[in-house]
């Protein structure tokens, strides 16, 4: 069997093994862990829109603009 076969075989192995991981767990337990992966790769996924934009752009000028921009109305 050469590697590209090895490889293939290797490849199919992994997908049923995360299928059956998949259809074992509850939407509930999926989500969870899905929001603990994502929040670690993406810090800013905590932060209000405020604070995102004056890490992004404060350094530049451009906070003062956008924040203008997406400041939230306001109802009377």
């Amino acid at each position: 069997m050469g590697l590209a076969e090895r490889n293939r075989k290797e490849r199919i192995r992994f997908v049923e093994l995360w299928a059956s991981y998949v259809k074992e767990r509850s939407d509930r337990e999926w989500s969870r862990q899905q929001n603990v992966i994502i929040d670690s790769c993406f810090p800013s996924a905590k932060m209000s829109l405020e604070e995102y934009l004056r890490m992004k752009d404060s350094q530049s000028g451009r906070y003062l603009k956008q924040r203008a921009y997406f400041k939230p109305h306001r109802r009377k």
